[in-house]
């Protein structure tokens, strides 16, 4: 018998990592608001002390906190439990071949299910960074749900209220200008009877075809463009990053968004416009059978820990 060919597509479980700064927002007697970055002075003495609290005291709005600071690490995990409402739900019974109502029997007891999301956060250039990854796909409590965590414990204050913003990464053309060739490409376009007057026509690369299509349709459309050398061929590929560094003549709305890159000989992907941060943590098969929510919480910690320059790089980013 045939060993059954690995594939990460398909057994690796895997949860996607959105990032995000905490920040104050400051507003004065006279209604004026500002934004403070700065990380309180003492955030991790203070998430320690919230690791005491009942769990009374730990939940807000029917969110349950659960805290564990990393002292080594300057670094804490909070794991936010919104509890499942077992209602209207039914259980499979494979053994028996049956479908039946199910109900909790447990929830006397005062044990009950929970959606959850793992956060990390840990402080980097002076401001609170946090990273999030959703337990399971729905009913989980998310980004808002750490603002208004801060806000429970933190905005003590008069006129002070934590918000969050997501990280933005920075379109990589710094390596497109360095690639050798590009192997594939994607782009986006919207054409209109606006964009298709005077010397906006002169687009080059894909915004030329885009405009050709667009043109005798009358209107605004949204124009998806793949573009992949099938063949492995230098000479296409090459054409090909010279399409991609042309297509921002004439641009209006819209353009090369992703592509698969040969750069210093190594094949990479570069995202070519401004994007939330993201990262995705993988568990291999054998790690999934073990899988439970603290190694989540885990994993998420190191996640935010490991990408600390690219944090960085970010939180320095202003978008013109």
């Amino acid at each position: 018998m045939t060993p059954k060919k690995y594939d990460e597509s398909i057994d690796d479980f895997h949860r996607a990592v959105n990032f995000y700064r905490l920040y104050r927002v400051l507003t004065n007697p006279m209604g004026k608001r500002r934004n403070d970055p700065t990380a309180p002075k003492n955030w991790l003495e203070a998430l320690k002390e919230i690791m005491d609290l009942s769990m009374e005291e730990r939940t807000i709005n029917g969110i349950v906190y659960e805290v564990e600071v990393d002292e080594r690490r300057r670094a804490a995990t909070i794991g936010m439990h919104k509890q499942l409402d077992p209602s209207l739900m039914s259980q499979i019974n494979r053994g028996e071949e049956s479908v039946a109502d199910f109900k909790l029997e447990s929830q006397g007891s005062g044990v009950l299910l929970a959606h959850a999301s793992a956060v990390a956060i840990t402080e980097i250039q002076g401001t609170l960074v946090v990273a999030i990854a959703r337990g399971s796909s729905i009913s989980v409590p998310r980004q808002r749900a750490v603002s208004i965590f801060f806000n429970h414990f933190f905005a003590t204050e008069k006129g002070v209220n934590w918000a969050h913003k997501g990280l933005i990464v920075p379109a990589d053309i710094e390596r497109l200008k360095r690639a050798n060739r590009i192997k594939q490409y994607t782009a986006k376009f919207i054409e209109s009877p606006h964009t298709l007057k005077g010397a906006l026509v002169q687009g080059k690369g894909p915004r030329k075809a885009s405009r050709l299509i667009a043109k005798p349709l009358g209107g605004e459309v949204e124009i998806l463009l793949n573009v992949k050398d099938v063949k492995n061929q230098r000479n296409v590929q090459k054409e090909m990053l010279e399409q991609v560094l042309t297509t921002n003549d004439g641009l209006w709305h819209g353009s090369v968004q992703r592509a698969t890159a040969v750069v210093d000989n190594d094949e990479v992907v570069l995202d070519l416009i401004d994007h939330d941060m993201a990262s995705t943590i993988y568990f291999s098969p054998p790690e999934r059978a073990t899988l439970t929510f603290s190694s989540l919480l885990k994993a998420v910690k190191l996640e935010l820990l490991r990408l600390e320059e690219e944090v960085q790089k970010a939180l320095s980013y202003r978008p013109s």
